[in-house]
């Protein structure tokens, strides 16, 4: 019985905060180890940054990542505003006569973005859709 109930909590646990923080640590974990991988240091300039803009944007992570407000949707949503604030990043430096590149840099970031997140939440899910 002691068992159960153990195995019961765990799994109710790992349900409601943990995919969420293994998620965010191991999505931040390839950024900030990019190595020479552009995209991904395109990345990570970019989260810095976003962080670096305060409010909403530093407290929501943080607090994903504190498991104050372990919501994989919130995570989702401050991954995908990283991603676009990153292309931005990418598309406001450039001159004017090459803003057509705009599409190719959007494209290849939110590629890159996709790598680093999706394998995540697939072996997040995947064990959890086994195990329970």
């Amino acid at each position: 019985a002691i068992a159960r109930l153990q195995r019961s909590f765990h799994w109710q646990r790992k349900l409601s905060h943990s995919i969420v923080t293994n998620t965010l640590a191991q999505a931040l974990y390839a950024l900030f180890a990019a190595g020479d991988n552009r995209n991904l240091k395109s990345l990570r300039r970019g989260c810095f940054e976003y962080f670096r803009l305060g409010g909403e944007c530093t407290n929501g992570p943080v607090n994903l990542l504190s498991i104050l407000r372990p919501n994989p949707w919130l995570l989702v949503y401050h991954y995908v505003r990283v991603c676009l604030f990153s292309i931005y990043l990418d598309t406001v430096e450039l001159p004017l006569w090459k803003r057509f590149q705009t599409p190719w840099i959007a494209a290849r970031l939110i590629y890159a973005s996709c790598q680093v997140i999706l394998p995540l939440v697939w072996s997040e899910s995947h064990f959890v859709r086994h195990k329970s």
